[in-house]
């Protein structure tokens, strides 16, 4: 073979192949995240006050919600789902997925209210919120929502102002909703919403990615 018909037919090549790349399939079943989005390691604090950095999952599949305690409805239904989940999974995989729940509403959601919250619906994983409402740290947790693209808008009621962690309590939240699941290398792979879940094919987009 020549080296301008070698040249040539490897052109070719190279163009069908990118050509069968493009019409493969999502291997999932959920929302496929595209390109390689990852996500900055940040540092919250957990349920119990202790300071959790997200370094400590590394390697792992991670499970991240964003919920708040205050939620009449929809994030009850994402933390129900994240249970099943956690509960359904076997012992080998289970050491190797990681779930996390980040609150939206840390005007509210102190690590003591997170607490009883995860305790007293027997959520088994990891809780997240910030240390105070100080400027620097509502920051570092906006970024997170960033990372994620989680968008978090509140409505305002009223002037008042009472014990809403330096917030008024007259608020409401709104928030992008369900669960964002990252793979082994850091990387957001698929998302899920409360409303197009289906059990069995959220099941399976996680044992993919903990293959």
């Amino acid at each position: 073979m020549t080296a301008k018909l070698f040249a040539t037919t490897v052109a070719i090549l190279l163009l069908f192949s990118g050509c069968l790349d493009a019409e493969q399939e999502s291997p999932f079943f959920g929302k496929a995240i595209e390109g390689d989005v990852g996500f900055d390691e940040f540092i919250l604090i957990d349920e119990n006050g202790t300071s959790f950095n997200s370094s400590s999952v590394e390697g792992n599949v991670l499970v991240i919600g964003f919920i708040f305690t205050n939620c009449p409805d929809k994030c009850i239904t994402v933390s129900q789902n994240m249970k099943y989940l956690h509960d359904g999974l076997n012992q080998t995989n289970a050491e190797n997925v990681s779930f996390i729940s980040i609150t939206v509403d840390p005007w509210r959601d102190s690590s003591s209210l997170l607490a009883n919250y995860s305790q007293s619906n027997n959520y088994n994983w990891t809780h997240l919120t910030i240390a105070s409402l100080a400027v620097d740290q509502l920051n570092l947790l906006e970024d997170v929502w960033t990372d994620f693209n989680i968008g978090v808008v509140l409505t305002e009621e009223g002037e008042e102002n009472t014990s809403g962690r330096g917030h008024s309590v007259n608020y409401e939240v709104e928030h992008s909703l369900g669960i964002v699941m990252v793979d082994k290398l850091g990387i957001q792979k698929v998302r899920w919403t409360e409303e197009d879940w289906v059990i069995p094919e959220v099941e399976k987009d996680l044992l993919y990615l903990l293959q």
